[in-house]
């Protein structure tokens, strides 16, 4: 099951915004991820709360390797996106850990 899962992130601690601001958001956070490995707004899932018409906070990722994936753990994780939020990186085949 893991097999193809090893080049997923999932990143919390996001801004919760609405629909209109997701793609703004998606390209800010973009430049930071793009600095550990290769990925693009295509690979950026970022989900909304339909109750709340809002971004839930966090967003799945895919990289091009798992390697690269591993880079960004290492790299992003903990990493200030502004003064409210500070993002937690961590890979999708960890998830089970928390």
């Amino acid at each position: 099951m893991e097999e193809g899962l090893d080049t997923f992130v999932v990143i919390d601690g996001l801004p919760k915004v609405p629909e209109d601001s997701r793609p703004k958001l998606i390209k800010f956070l973009l430049r930071k991820l793009t600095t550990a490995g290769k990925t693009k707004e295509d690979n950026v899932f970022m989900p909304m709360d339909e109750a709340t018409q809002q971004t839930g906070g966090y967003a799945f990722v895919e990289y091009e390797t798992p390697a690269q994936a591993v880079a960004a753990v290492k790299a992003l994780n903990g990493t200030p996106l502004d003064k409210k939020h500070t993002i937690a990186v961590n890979k999708l085949t960890d998830i089970e850990r928390f």
